[in-house]
């Protein structure tokens, strides 16, 4: 299965920098338990999607920021 980048290198690097700042803020200002899970979540979400280049939510909504 060949999966095919929707994302250039611009999201790509935002969305990797928004990932760890926001998951860095979450673990310094010691959140509760529930929202560090979601921040967790959503943090890696980001980081993951921006660092292989496909997001199923841009495939959902039709978005493909890639070069063609």
């Amino acid at each position: 299965m060949d999966i095919k980048k929707n994302e250039n290198m611009f999201d790509r690097f935002i969305k990797i920098l928004i990932g760890i700042i926001v998951l860095y803020f979450a673990i310094y200002y010691k959140v509760n338990i529930w929202l560090m899970l979601v921040v967790l979540f959503g943090s890696l979400w980001f980081i993951i999607t921006g660092l292989i280049g496909y997001c199923p939510l841009y495939n959902l909504l039709g978005i493909n920021t890639a070069k063609k």
